[in-house]
């Protein structure tokens, strides 16, 4: 399974790449022939590679639920969190593969939204209840439960905007919420770097394997490349950068830029930092990262199937890795 999960993150981050960011730019692309014909395999890529985000996803999907309901089924939480995660992915997987569209149906929309909030709400009860008893876990929780409050916000935004509902009324309630969601997301990049920097640090006298290093420059690098990239953008082009932020992350950009480039930043070096563990003795934190990626890859607007997949294949890693996680002491704070 893991090679398949790095399979998603790589299509994933072409993805975003080729198909939510530079084919947007097409307006902007000079008509010279080549270039265009360039530009057409380039878009032609990410529209690949979205196909692949989309199939891997989903596969990955079902099989960590019947991992969940077949090896684990000690977890009550744990089995319920899968049992709702099964029936909103076969529905956004369904509506994608098959040739009706069942999610057009405002009424079916709400009802895939809802399994999935119930899905991740299940799913953090279970992490947390795991957590407080596991020192691995236990300096997650805060970012974690960040993320899945940023989730909350999110849908409950979508789910304003249900034509079946006829709340259009409530817009201005529905953007305080997306705005509030959209900051606690920021938050909990940056907490979810705090967590894994108190657990390479403090550690576990359960949490065995190899140790993690904390600082590699090759990380400091790309996380920093990211931040520049964030700040160049926002300061060079602040509307056209503005428009590329909400098309491939869902963000507004409503805070000061240093949020943003220092959120980038904190989840690139998270990310990095725990899928730098060795496959077999440190499954879970390799579990966890992968977790984040896909959750904060699918943008924080959700517009498609392919998000709702991913967000529910994330949320389920971060079940999985729940029970994974070796039984642990409580958690020692690193020493100054």
């Amino acid at each position: 399974m893991d090679r398949a999960l790095v399979w998603l993150a790589g299509a994933l981050l072409v993805e975003i790449v080729l198909f939510r960011l530079f084919s947007r730019i097409g307006v902007f692309i000079p008509k010279d022939e080549i270039v265009l014909t360039v530009y057409n395999y380039l878009s032609a890529a990410g529209r690949v590679a979205l196909n692949l985000v989309f199939v891997l996803s989903l596969a990955l999907g079902v099989y960590v639920v019947y991992l969940l309901l077949t090896a684990f089924p000690r977890s009550r939480l744990g089995r319920a969190g899968a049992v709702m995660a099964l029936p909103a992915l076969l529905l956004a997987g369904g509506s994608a593969l098959l040739p009706v569209s069942f999610t057009a149906s405002p009424a079916v929309s709400l009802v895939l939204d809802l399994l999935v909030l119930a899905a991740v709400l299940l799913t953090y009860f279970e992490v947390s209840g795991v957590g407080r008893k596991s020192g691995a876990l236990q300096p997650f929780l805060p970012g974690l439960g960040l993320v899945t409050a940023g989730v909350l916000l999110a849908y409950l935004y979508v789910i304003g905007q249900n034509d079946l509902l006829g709340w259009e009324s409530a817009a201005e309630t529905a953007t305080r919420l997306f705005r509030a969601g959209e900051l606690v997301t920021i938050l909990a990049a940056l907490a979810l770097l705090w967590g894994a920097v108190q657990a390479v640090r403090g550690g576990s006298s359960a949490a065995k394997g190899p140790s993690i290093k904390l600082w590699r420059p090759t990380r400091a690098l790309l996380a920093l490349a990211g931040a520049a990239a964030t700040a160049a953008g926002v300061l060079a082009a602040p509307e056209m950068f503005g428009i590329l932020a909400m098309w491939s992350v869902g963000l507004s950009l409503f805070l000061p830029w240093p949020l943003y480039a220092a959120a980038f930043a904190a989840s690139t070096y998270t990310v990095l930092m725990l899928l730098d563990a060795g496959r077999e003795s440190r499954l879970w934190s390799r579990l966890i990262g992968f977790g984040i990626l896909y959750v904060l890859g699918a943008g924080y607007l959700i517009q498609s199937n392919s998000q709702h997949l991913l967000i529910l294949l994330g949320f389920l890693l971060f079940n999985l890795s729940a029970r994974c996680v070796p039984a642990a002491s409580p958690f020692v704070p690193p020493t100054p």
